[in-house]
């Protein structure tokens, strides 16, 4: 029973570790190649408007690497990458981000302004993906 356990749970108990104790940096190896996902230190808060008043929007996000390599090129860039986000959601509408489309799409232009940022500064887009963990709007 405890070789059934070992070789059959192994691997899932490791990504449920690794998933409950997230660190800023982690890296997976894919078989394509090897990938890293940085996670910001803390959410970013916006505020956004509709017609009648201020509403705020919190949002954490991760970042998919193309390469594990490239994280602490990524980190050390980390202040213009938030600076971009932050101007990007504070450009959105209340009315927009209430919709899975407009969530969407805002993921879309985060990916977008992070590669652009990336591009500038080390002639790299550096990041494959970006993910919300977490999106409150109030």
């Amino acid at each position: 029973m405890i070789n059934f356990f070992k070789q059959q749970h192994t691997i899932p108990l490791l990504v449920i570790v690794l998933l409950c104790h997230t660190p800023s940096i982690f890296a997976i190896e894919d078989t394509e190649e090897s990938l890293a996902y940085v996670s910001l230190d803390s959410p970013l808060v916006v505020n956004i408007f509709s017609q009648d008043s201020v509403h705020f929007m919190q949002v954490n996000t991760d970042f998919q690497l193309k390469d594990a390599s490239l994280a602490p090129i990524f980190e050390l860039h980390m202040a213009a990458v938030k600076h971009s986000l932050m101007l990007l959601f504070s450009e959105k509408r209340f009315f927009e981000m209430k919709t899975i489309k407009g969530k969407l799409q805002l993921r879309k232009d985060a990916l977008k302004a992070v590669q652009q940022v990336m591009l500038d500064k080390t002639g790299n887009t550096t990041v494959k993906n970006i993910f919300f963990t977490s999106l409150i709007l109030q």
